[in-house]
């Protein structure tokens, strides 16, 4: 049985952008910067916005926040999102794959980062996408399962970025679903590891003409 509630209750708390470092230059108040500090060390998931049409907004992400963040709740999970995507040209290939190794790099420096995200607040333009990944970050955090600091996490992971008990309790997970004890899952053992494993069940696809199995060594 899952030790989460069937429903997550979600609270925004919407941050000032106040630092302390601020204090000792007279831009921000000693109250307001400890408000910001107190909040900040209460939050479960950090979510850290910027603006997408601002070049300096953008640098600040690595150069200032993140570096702030991590001394402050170096175990919290991180999301970075883009916001007032509805000030930027329509999306196209080059901007994507610019996005992408943007949150490359930041997941590869610093391993709080979960993922990297853009939104549109005043078009409502995947706010819904914000709320359900940051939800994922707390339940389901990515970090304790792989080491970002050897390989940046994607699609073709490589049993190198998987950390030592992660491994071991995947390997223990194929060992109960490989009933026949013959060192391979087949396609009636294999949607139970992935079950088991914390995945989506592949759905059977009628191009498999042959019997599909999976082995772990």
């Amino acid at each position: 049985m899952s030790p989460f509630p069937d429903r997550a209750e979600t609270q925004l708390i919407d941050t000032s952008c106040i630092s302390p470092f601020l204090i000792s230059r007279n831009v921000a108040s000693s109250a307001a910067a400890e408000r910001t500090k107190s909040q900040i060390k209460d939050a479960d998931v950090l979510v850290l916005v910027y603006d997408v049409s601002r070049a300096e907004s953008k640098q600040r992400v690595a150069s200032f926040w993140l570096t702030l963040l991590t001394v402050l709740r170096p175990s919290v999970p991180i999301l970075v999102v883009g916001n007032k995507l509805d000030l930027v040209a329509a999306r196209d290939a080059e901007r994507d794959e610019k996005h992408k190794g943007f949150v490359d790099a930041l997941v590869k420096e610093y391993p709080q980062v979960e993922m990297g995200i853009e939104c549109s607040a005043k078009e409502h333009r995947d706010l819904a996408d914000l709320v359900y990944c940051a939800q994922r970050a707390v339940i389901y955090p990515i970090q304790p399962l792989f080491d970002h600091k050897s390989k940046v996490l994607f699609l073709g992971f490589t049993p190198k970025e998987l950390r030592p008990k992660y491994v071991c309790a995947l390997r223990r997970i194929f060992r109960i679903c490989d009933a026949d004890r013959d060192g391979f899952l087949g396609d009636s053992e294999f949607p139970a590891f992935q079950v088991r494993g914390g995945t989506i069940p592949v759905r059977r696809r009628n191009e498999y003409s042959q019997p599909r199995s999976t082995r772990v060594t």
